[in-house]
């Protein structure tokens, strides 16, 4: 029976980490990470853009966009590797995500997400419509 192979928590926090700094020093931002943060690994400088969730793969992305579904809030997602300033900002945008060039199934993936990003933003809206007509 072959043995199991343990990969320390170390390890996996330390590759997460890696990227956050990778889109940090992208971006020019500041890190925030960290347990109860509100899914806001990135704080930008940007009105447009205020933060940003930095995942390492598609099926973190998944579980983020549901529970942005469940808390009816998008934060801007990053994925896969980081790009030029400008084409990530451009990318965040248009489909509320950056979706890194290694990722396969990039372009379906962008237009999904950005259909969970409109979905969260359409209740938020018709959320705060019916509570101003509840007065």
């Amino acid at each position: 029976m072959p043995e199991k192979i343990h990969i320390p928590r170390e390890l996996g926090d330390f590759l997460g980490n890696e990227q956050d700094e990778a889109y940090a020093n992208a971006f020019g931002a500041e890190i925030t990470d960290g347990f109860q943060d509100g899914g806001k690994d990135l704080r930008m400088n940007d009105p447009e853009v205020p933060e940003i969730q930095v995942k390492s793969s598609k099926e973190g992305v998944k579980h983020f966009l549901i529970k942005s579904i469940e808390k009816e809030e998008f934060i801007p997602i990053c994925v896969g590797e980081p790009g030029t300033k400008k084409e990530m900002l451009e990318s965040i945008q248009k489909f509320g995500a950056w979706v890194g060039r290694d990722i396969p199934g990039r372009e379906e993936f962008l237009g999904n997400i950005a259909k969970v990003r409109d979905l969260c933003h359409s209740k938020e809206g018709v959320l705060k419509k019916l509570l101003a007509e509840l007065g």
